[in-house]
């Protein structure tokens, strides 16, 4: 016959199971949620905190801040955080027109850095050919042209 030893160790693993679900459930949403109200509302605060902190990252990046290895893959990382920050920038000044003339100067930055040679360089492997010296020809840097043209066209709307 089973003891009474078999079903506390029975009861004690039922409860802790069922702890560690309760806290698996609950405990990642609660950590993950602080602050995301703010954040979803568009606090200025944190988002011009985030902006600085991407500024100074941006000001400081060059070819030689990520090295995976692979030139090409270096090089389309350095393109796609410039670019990205500089939508990120025209997004803040979009919501926060107070802050417009400090987030268009880190755009400004942004793209340029996003259209140097240096950024250009892996699309410049990919297809043997500049986009931006190549504008006029069928070559397939769609992609390297239509990010750099989203960034812009933001930039445009801003200023």
């Amino acid at each position: 016959m089973l003891g009474a030893s078999f079903f506390q160790k029975r009861a004690a693993l039922a409860i802790a199971l069922v702890t560690f679900l309760v806290a698996l459930w609950q405990l990642p949403h609660r950590v993950c949620a602080r602050d995301a109200r703010d954040w979803y509302e568009g606090s200025a605060e944190l988002q011009h905190s985030l902006a600085r902190s991407v500024a100074r990252w941006v000001d400081k990046s060059s070819s030689d801040s990520f090295a995976t290895g692979s030139e090409r893959f270096d090089g389309e990382w350095l393109f796609g955080t410039h670019m990205m920050a500089s939508m990120g920038f025209g997004q803040v000044a979009l919501e926060h027109p107070n802050l417009r003339e400090e987030m268009v100067r880190h755009m400004d930055a942004a793209l340029d850095a996003s259209l140097s040679p240096a950024a250009r360089r892996f699309d410049r492997a990919a297809w043997g050919t500049d986009a931006l010296e190549s504008l006029e020809s069928a070559e397939g840097h769609a992609a390297y042209l239509g990010y750099t043209n989203l960034a812009l066209s933001l930039h445009r709307v801003l200023v």
